[in-house]
C-alpha cells in the first residue's frame, strides 16, 4: 500500500473526545486501508493483516521486542470504533490501535472463524511472530439485519514484560494448518484451501509489511 495506516495512541483519546476531530481520523483510517465491499479474496485480508503485524517491527523501532506485543484483532462498525478502542485502552490497558481493513459485515464473520482456527494453531505451536493474538472468540449468526453495510476490522496493542520464544513457521506447516482449517470451516464458510495457504504464506516475508505511522 502507498498509504500508511494511521495508528492511535491511547494518549491521543482526549483529542478524540473534540467530534470533528474523531471524524476527521476514523475517515482517514478507512480512506487508506484496503475496501474490500465489492471484492474480498481471503488472502488479500489475511495477507494484510501479517503486513500490518509485521510494520510493528518499524513503527516501535527498537522500543521493543516482538516477541513483547500482546495484539487483539476484532470488529466493529464505524460509528463505534473509537469507542471500541477507548474500551481496550481502559480494560485491556492497549495503548495502541489501527484499522486494518473494512468488508461486509457479512463477509466479516466467516474470516473471524477461520482466524480463530489459524491463530489457535500457531499460537499452539508457538509460531506467531508476536507474544500473542486474541480475537472475537464466536460466530455470530441471526438476529436482526444491520443498518451499517460495512465492518471495520482492527487491531489493537500493548508491550508486555515477559516475551515469548516463538519460532518462524516453515512452509510445510503453513500448508498443512491451511489444509486443516479448510477442512474444519468449509461447511460454513466458502473460502478455499489455497486462499488461506497462500495468505499465510505471508509469515515468512517478515521483512515485508505495510508503513504504519502514529496519527499524532
Amino acid at each position: 500500500m502507498s498509504k500508511s495506516t494511521k495508528v492511535l495512541r491511547s494518549s491521543d483519546m482526549n483529542f478524540m473526545e473534540v467530534k470533528a476531530h474523531r471524524d476527521k481520523f476514523v475517515n482517514l483510517s478507512i480512506k487508506n486501508s484496503p475496501n474490500y465491499l465489492k471484492r474480498i479474496r481471503a488472502k488479500d485480508a489475511i495477507q494484510r493483516t501479517i503486513m500490518c503485524i509485521h510494520g510493528l517491527r518499524p513503527l516501535h523501532n527498537k522500543s521493543f521486542k516482538m516477541n513483547e506485543i500482546e495484539i487483539y484483532i476484532g470488529r466493529t462498525s464505524e460509528n463505534k470504533l473509537i469507542q471500541r478502542w477507548k474500551s481496550h485502552f481502559e480494560k485491556k490497558q492497549h495503548t495502541f490501535a489501527a484499522v486494518l481493513f473494512v468488508c461486509s459485515h457479512d463477509y466479516v464473520e466467516d474470516l473471524e472463524l477461520v482466524a480463530i482456527k489459524i491463530l489457535k494453531k500457531l499460537q499452539d505451536q508457538q509460531k506467531l511472530c508476536v507474544k500473542s493474538i486474541k480475537n472475537e472468540k464466536t460466530r455470530k449468526t441471526g438476529g436482526k439485519p444491520r443498518k451499517e453495510e460495512r465492518a471495520i476490522v482492527y487491531m489493537t496493542w500493548k508491550y508486555s514484560n515477559g516475551p515469548i520464544e516463538n519460532t518462524k513457521p516453515g512452509i510445510e506447516l503453513l500448508k498443512e494448518i491451511a489444509s486443516e482449517t479448510y477442512l474444519e470451516t468449509k461447511k460454513e464458510v466458502k473460502i478455499r484451501r489455497l486462499q488461506i495457504q497462500n495468505g499465510l504464506l505471508s509469515l515468512k516475508k517478515i521483512n515485508t509489511y505495510d508503513k504504519l505511522e502514529f496519527y499524532l
